[in-house]
C-alpha cells in the first residue's frame, strides 16, 4: 500500500521531478511488484519520450532499461533512444550505452542504428 502511495505522489507531482529523479522512480518500480505500477509506467514512459532532450543519456538508458524490463515497448521511444544514441555517440559512457543497447534487445528493438 505504501508503494501505491509513492507512486500516486511521484504522479501528482511530476512537474517538479527533474530527469535524475524520474530515472531513479522508474528503476525502482521495475524491480518491484506493486498495484498500479502499470499506471506509473504509463504515465513516465511518454513524459520520458516527450522530454527526451532534458535528459542525460545515462538517466535516458536508466529509464529505457527500466520500461524494457516490464515489457513495455514503446516503438518511438525506441526510436528516439536509437536516435539519440547514435548521434551522441561519442559523449555516451559505456554503462548507458550497454544498458540502452539491452534494453531493444528485451523488447526486441532491432533498428538499424545499433545492430
Amino acid at each position: 500500500e505504501s508503494l501505491r502511495a509513492m507512486a500516486d505522489e511521484v504522479l501528482r507531482r511530476l512537474d517538479d521531478c527533474d530527469p535524475p529523479e524520474i530515472a531513479i522512480v522508474l528503476h525502482a518500480a521495475a524491480q518491484l511488484r506493486f498495484p498500479d505500477r502499470e499506471k506509473l509506467f504509463e504515465v513516465l514512459v511518454p513524459h520520458v519520450r516527450e522530454n527526451i532532450g532534458s535528459f542525460s543519456a545515462r538517466h535516458l538508458a536508466v529509464c529505457f532499461h527500466a520500461a524494457a524490463r516490464v515489457s513495455i515497448r514503446d516503438d518511438e521511444l525506441c526510436r528516439l533512444v536509437a536516435q539519440r544514441f547514435t548521434r551522441d555517440l561519442a559523449d555516451v559512457d559505456a554503462l548507458a550505452l550497454t544498458s540502452a543497447v539491452y534494453a531493444c534487445g528485451l523488447v526486441a528493438f532491432l533498428d538499424g542504428a545499433f545492430f
